[in-house]
Formats: structure tokens, C-alpha cells, sequence
């Protein structure tokens, strides 16, 4: 008789971590706070900075956790009608946060009409519309993952870092009309914005790799961790040494550009380096703390809000987009309590809202 493996419940855990770190960056900037801290902000935003690369990372993780073993076990054929899926709700919830601007007079006509056709950035959604051509791009990623094995993921992560690393040139060529399209898909040009899809892939990549060592050699929960915990090792021992290849600022600077955007507007490598060394360190470490243990009752319903992160973050957005001009009319501290206990709310029990099936449907391609 065999025991089914256990669940694997720090992957939720980092998950929610991620998405929490985001949704707090958005609503500081959306009730000022920022401004109001000054200077201290920096120290605020040097761990709300890692949010993006740990959102990107764990978004690799499930591609190899859920996607890659799936294709594996069904075929890519089935798989990639998901992916696919999971770009149109990506793209879908992007959408809806760009509508929520036009309507809250953040974009006019012009610049929403841009957005839809991911000429225009969307206040707090951009990362939704990486998501959506990533996604698109994944059912290539996963065939060569298949064929070559890990060794595809760490040996493209590692030559698309270096690769990248000697794009600053193109950084400030202008390529007129199609200045925002380049920036947003490989991050070429004089536009100030961040992460690029091509850039983002080394999160991914990196997330695939730290995921591998749960899939390739036994059970996807197994209760031992130590391919896991080598694989961390791995991963960080390569991002230390591309940091001191290629990063050209000493520790602190590179700290502190991390940190006050400086590396994420300019799409620098430093970014891309330093943010997979947290992410590693931050799953790293829930691993160590939390491993399989089952979260208590009161912890697991805040878990929702990783588990269900397309949702937990497309909510969160909206509600700031539409509603981040009450945050003048209380405590910003006040504003932001209640905006994390409505987006957990509406995570948690969403799917009891009227027509919540019929949309579910629509949105999986199936007939309601």
C-alpha cells in the first residue's frame, strides 16, 4: 500500500507571499504613502521591489509544477489548449483593469484604445499582459523543456542573462512609433518601464529550474527535499557569480538602485540578478519554515489569496484603480486594512456570486 505524497503547502505560502508584497506596493503608491515616509520609503521598498520577481518566479514554478508534468503525463496537445486559455484570462483581466481607468478618467479614449492592443501600459495591470504572451509562448518553452531535459532551463537562464546584459546601447536608441511595443516586449528604448517580456523570462526560467527538482525524479510532493534544497543552492551559486560578472555598481549601489527602481525602469540586468537571488531565498526559506506542514484554519484562509492569485490580483487593482481616491478621506493605514480585507473577501467567496458560473464558463472556453 502506498501513501499519497503530502502537499507541498509552502508553495502556497510563497505564492501568497508574492502576491501580498504587490497588492501593498500598488495600494501605497495609490494613498500617497510613499510621499508622505520620504525618505524611509527605502526601506519599505527595497522588500516591496522583490514582489514582481517573486510574482514572475512563482509563475515559472506552476509552469513546470502543474504545466510541464502535465504534459508530460496527457500531452503537450492538451496543455497547450490551457496555456492558452490562461493567456485569453490573463489578457481578459488586464482588459478589465484597463476599463477601470477609462472610467475613473486615468486613460481617455486614445490611450485605452492603445492598451487593448498592448501599445499603452495599464496602471498596476502590466504585468497581467507579460503574463498573456508568455503564456503564448509557453507550449514552445515546455516542448524543448521535455526534449533537453533541466539543462535546457539552466543553460538558456544563464546565456540569456549574459545575452541581455549587453542590450544597454539599445536602451537609448529611438525607434519612434514603435518605442512602447520594443520596450514592453524585449526592453530596447528610451521608454522608462519594467519588466520586459524577454527580461521576465529569466524569472520564469529560474522558477521552472527550482521547480524541476520537485518533478523530474519522483512524485511532485515528495516529503524529501533535498533535490530541492540543492537545486536552490545551484541556482543561487549562478546568479552570485552572473551578479559579479555583470553588474557593474558594488553591493550597496546595486542595493539601492534595486530598490528605488532605478534597475527595473531601465530593464538593467542588475534587476533581473538581484530580484532571482531573493526570489530563491525567499522560497528557500518558506521550504525550510514550512515545508508540508498543513496551515492552521485562520492561516489557510488567508492563503486564498495566493492560490487564487489571477483573481486576488486583477480584484486588488480594480478596487485601487476605482477607489483609491477615499484614501484622502481616512488614514491611508485605514484605506489600506480594509482594501487587503476586501480583496481576501472577494477572493475567498467570489465564486458565490451570482453568474460567477455562467462567466467561468465563458472564460474557459466552455459552453455555459
Amino acid at each position: 500500500m502506498t501513501t499519497a505524497p503530502k502537499r507541498l503547502h509552502f508553495i502556497d505560502y510563497a505564492r501568497s507571499y508574492a502576491i501580498l508584497l504587490a497588492l501593498l506596493s500598488h495600494a501605497m503608491a495609490a494613498t500617497g504613502t510613499w510621499q508622505r515616509i520620504g525618505e524611509n520609503s527605502n526601506y519599505i521598498q527595497q522588500f516591496t521591489r522583490m514582489a514582481t520577481p517573486m510574482f514572475v518566479f512563482m509563475f515559472g514554478f506552476m509552469m513546470e509544477y502543474v504545466y510541464a508534468r502535465k504534459a508530460h503525463q496527457i500531452g503537450l496537445a492538451a496543455v497547450r489548449k490551457r496555456l492558452f486559455v490562461r493567456s485569453f484570462q490573463c489578457y481578459f483581466g488586464y482588459v478589465l483593469i484597463a476599463v477601470c481607468c477609462l472610467l475613473s478618467g486615468d486613460k481617455y479614449w486614445h490611450g485605452f484604445l492603445d492598451s487593448l492592443v498592448l501599445l499603452s501600459n495599464v496602471r498596476w495591470g502590466n504585468i497581467l499582459k507579460v503574463y498573456a504572451v508568455m503564456l503564448l509562448i509557453m507550449p514552445g518553452i515546455i516542448t524543448l523543456r521535455l526534449k533537453y531535459g533541466i539543462r535546457f532551463l539552466y543553460v538558456t537562464l544563464v546565456l540569456l542573462t549574459i545575452g541581455l546584459s549587453f542590450t544597454a546601447k539599445l536602451k537609448s536608441a529611438d525607434f519612434g512609433s514603435f518605442n512602447h511595443l520594443l520596450n514592453f516586449l524585449a526592453g530596447v528604448g528610451p521608454l522608462k518601464t519594467g519588466p520586459s517580456v524577454l527580461h521576465s523570462f529569466i524569472f520564469l526560467l529560474a522558477g521552472m529550474y527550482m521547480a524541476s527538482s520537485l518533478t523530474s525524479s519522483g512524485p511532485p510532493a515528495r516529503t524529501d527535499l533535498s533535490a530541492f534544497y540543492a537545486a536552490s543552492l545551484r541556482l543561487l551559486t549562478t546568479f552570485v557569480v552572473l551578479a559579479v560578472l555583470l553588474i557593474q555598481q558594488d553591493p550597496v549601489d546595486a542595493w539601492r538602485m534595486f530598490a528605488d527602481y532605478t534597475y527595473r525602469g531601465n530593464n538593467m540586468i542588475g534587476y533581473y540578478i538581484i530580484g532571482g537571488i531573493t526570489s530563491v531565498l525567499a522560497l528557500t526559506a518558506f521550504c525550510y519554515v514550512i515545508g508540508t506542514k498543513p496551515p492552521p484554519r485562520l492561516a489557510a484562509f488567508f492563503l486564498s489569496i495566493g492560490t487564487s492569485s489571477l483573481i486576488s490580483y486583477t480584484c486588488g487593482n480594480i478596487l485601487l484603480v476605482l477607489f483609491g481616491f477615499m484614501a484622502a478621506m481616512v488614514s491611508p493605514y485605514v484605506f489600506i486594512t480594509l482594501f487587503f480585507v476586501c480583496v481576501i473577501l472577494i477572493t475567498k467567496y467570489i465564486d458565490r456570486a451570482p453568474m460567477y458560473g455562467f462567466f467561468n464558463h465563458l472564460l474557459t472556453f466552455k459552453y455555459p
